[in-house]
């Protein structure tokens, strides 16, 4: 019997498939099988399979596409009966030495859970974007219970590639997949994450092994944006875990910050949904339209931020018409927050932009009155600059919430 079983799941994604059944087929190390999981693909994929004339290859087709929920990921764990378990996806690519690198991590320390690796996010075109977490000079060993506590602490600023973890299958088949229904989809793969480091240790390598790719469609990003909500919802979910190991004190801040984070994430999915009605949804041209400017700017976001930033950017083009001049009044502390870079984004787009930096109360107050109601539209943070938009709102100016100009992009 081989030593690792590669579990690929896929689903109508011709374009990518090809790319992503080489970079398995043609790692260094050789030793496994390769089970290519069809959930349920409504066109035909069988022909790019075909291609590949190699014993390791086995294919499931499922007759109808499952929900990513306990009783399909169940089967998909239940389907290793190697000594070693990696279940990847089919729009990824591996570089070619995952598998051996990652082999030779775990064979090391029999108490080793899991190895994982950073990633290069690309976009669909495989262009190299950004990395998952900021790059290692080291490989990083989390004792048990050691990733559990470092979630919270963040002292670590690591992940672990859900695509590219490699799992010993005798710590995989003491874990109670139960908790896999209380996410929506894969949102609670770092939940899944920590409650390996329950069993054991878990490392990751300081190389980018893995190439995760992001997309330019707009349907596709707004579908995700759509679920912010439930990834703080799915965050919640570990706290149980997390007050098991980690001080209390902690905990409790963790947990009402994640709280407020998916109130607001609540709020701000309304608001989108209003902008999104005022543009149409018209989301591919506008991304054309902006795209080579954004480009040329040296934008590099991922796809996620890039869709976001023109989703502001035409929703304020239709508040402002024909208006002037229009601010951003805020605190120091968000001025700085926003970056360089998305401040750039908007003054190339939004033709008569201005930005004011107020940095506190007093001052707004004391310039606000050279401000002119009917010329300038007045955009104030409701988060950390919450009295002055009150007091702007107050004077007759026009105060966005908080998420139509808080980009965080860096």
């Amino acid at each position: 019997m081989c030593k690792v079983t590669v579990i690929l799941t896929t689903y109508n994604r011709r374009e990518f498939l090809e790319e992503a059944l080489s970079s398995i087929l043609n790692q260094t190390f050789s030793d496994f099988q390769l089970i290519i999981w069809d959930n349920g693909s409504t066109i035909n994929i069988s022909d790019i399979i075909a291609k590949y004339d190699d014993k390791r290859i086995r294919y499931i087709k499922e007759e109808q596409n499952n929900v990513y929920k306990t009783e399909f990921i169940s089967r998909i764990f239940n389907a290793c009966e190697t000594e070693y378990f990696l279940w990847t996806f089919d729009d990824d690519f591996w570089e070619k030495e995952l598998l051996e690198k990652e082999m030779e991590a775990i064979e090391r320390d029999m108490e080793i859970a899991a190895v994982s690796c950073n990633a290069k996010i690309v976009d669909r075109y495989g262009k190299e974007l950004d990395y998952l977490f900021p790059v290692q000079d080291e490989d990083i060993l989390f004792d048990q219970y050691a990733f559990i506590r470092n979630y919270m602490s963040r002292k670590i600023n690591v992940k672990f590639t859900t695509g590219a973890m490699l799992i010993r299958n005798s710590y995989l088949k003491k874990l109670d997949c139960s908790f896999f229904d209380l996410f929506e989809s894969l949102q609670g793969d770092t939940y899944w994450h920590m409650k390996l480091n329950e069993l054991g240790k878990m490392a990751v390598l300081k190389g980018a092994l893995y190439n995760h790719r992001v997309y330019t469609k707009g349907e596709m990003t707004v579908q995700a944006t759509a679920n912010y909500t439930a990834i703080f919802t799915a965050v919640l979910v570990s706290v149980p875990l997390l007050r098991k190991y980690c001080p209390k004190e902690e905990c409790n801040a963790f947990e009402l910050k994640m709280k407020n984070m998916r109130d607001t994430a609540q709020k701000n999915a309304a608001l989108k949904s209003i902008m999104l009605k005022k543009i149409d949804g018209k989301l591919e041209d506008i991304e054309a339209e902006y795209r080579d400017e954004l480009f040329c700017r040296g934008f590099q976001a991922n796809d996620y931020n890039r869709i976001e930033i023109l989703i502001r950017i035409q929703y304020l083009r239709t508040l402002f018409d024909g208006r002037k001049k229009y601010y951003i009044v805020t605190s120091q502390e968000d001025v700085e927050s926003l970056g360089v870079k998305t401040r750039e984004i908007f003054t190339a787009l939004l033709p008569g932009f201005e930005f004011k930096e107020f940095i506190q109360d007093e001052a707004l107050l004391q310039n606000k009155i050279a401000l002119s109601k009917e010329d300038y539209y007045v955009i104030a943070s409701k988060n950390r600059c919450n009295d002055c938009a009150e007091k702007m709102n107050e004077e007759g100016f026009k105060v966005l919430e908080d998420y139509i100009w808080g980009l965080g992009i860096y």
